[in-house]
């Protein structure tokens, strides 16, 4: 019921743009890092896919680079593609994005291989 009902929230809040800063004007990092998190791990890989293509234009241009590897690496990765998620992994500036979850994804695609 909550993953239900947490989408619908999201997908509202998509169709009236509400993700979108009143003042800045662009879709916040860390909330559309929220919403792709929160797709994945309710298993809703091909929702995320297309988020990320749908909604990644509206994020600040700084942050675009860094969001689009991270969502191509844990969409390879839920979808078992481990050998070209270790390698975008390992191309990756995750400045941008927390390192411990970086850190933990190293780690399963180790004990994966």
């Amino acid at each position: 019921m909550y993953i239900k009902s947490r989408f619908s929230i999201i997908k509202y809040a998509l169709k009236n743009e509400m993700h979108i800063d009143p003042i800045l004007k662009y879709f916040p990092r860390n909330l559309f890092l929220e919403y792709f998190n929160f797709a994945v791990s309710s298993g809703e890989i091909t929702w995320a896919e297309g988020y990320c293509k749908k909604y990644l234009a509206q994020v600040r241009k700084e942050d675009r680079k860094s969001l689009e590897d991270y969502c191509k690496i844990i969409i390879l990765f839920e979808n078992n593609e481990y050998e070209k998620c270790l390698n975008s992994l390992n191309e990756f500036d995750h400045r941008i994005i927390l390192s411990p979850i970086i850190s933990i994804t190293t780690k399963q695609l180790y004990i994966l291989n």
